[in-house]
C-alpha cells in the first residue's frame, strides 16, 4: 500500500509540473524548449532537476507513443536517461537550427531513429 501511495504522489507531482508547462498551456512545446528543459536552462521558475525531469518525460511519451504504433527501435534495455543523453546531443549537434523551427515531438522521433540508424542520413 506504501508502494501505491508513493506513485500517486509522484504522479501528482508530475501532473502539477506539466500542468505549469508551456506545452499544456494549449501550445507545442518547440525543439528548442524541449533542449531548455533537458540542459536545465529553462527560462521557468523551476530547478535544473525539475525540468531534466520533464523532459526526460517528454522523451519517453514520445517513444511510448511509438512503441504502442510499432514504430519504436529502441530496446527495453535503454534507460530514459539515455534516451535524454542522446535526444540532447542530436538537438545540440544536429538540430541546433532546427530545434527553433521544430515541434519536440518531430525532433524527438528524429533523434531516436538517428539513435537506432534509421536517420535520413543513414542508408
Amino acid at each position: 500500500m506504501k508502494g501505491a501511495l508513493s506513485k500517486c504522489g509522484s504522479a501528482l507531482a508530475l501532473i502539477a509540473c506539466l500542468a505549469a508547462s508551456p506545452a499544456m498551456a494549449g501550445q507545442f512545446l518547440s525543439g528548442e524548449g524541449l533542449y531548455q528543459l533537458c540542459t536545465g536552462s529553462a527560462a521557468v521558475q523551476r530547478d535544473a532537476p525539475v525540468q531534466q525531469a520533464e523532459c526526460m518525460r517528454y522523451i519517453e511519451g514520445v517513444s511510448d507513443a511509438d512503441d504502442a504504433e510499432g514504430n519504436s527501435c529502441v530496446s527495453p534495455g535503454v534507460s530514459t536517461g539515455q534516451l535524454r543523453d542522446v535526444v540532447t546531443t542530436y538537438l545540440r549537434e544536429k538540430a541546433a537550427t532546427d530545434r527553433h523551427l521544430l515541434p519536440a515531438a518531430i525532433l524527438v522521433r528524429m533523434a531516436l531513429a538517428s539513435f537506432c540508424g534509421r536517420g535520413p542520413m543513414q542508408k
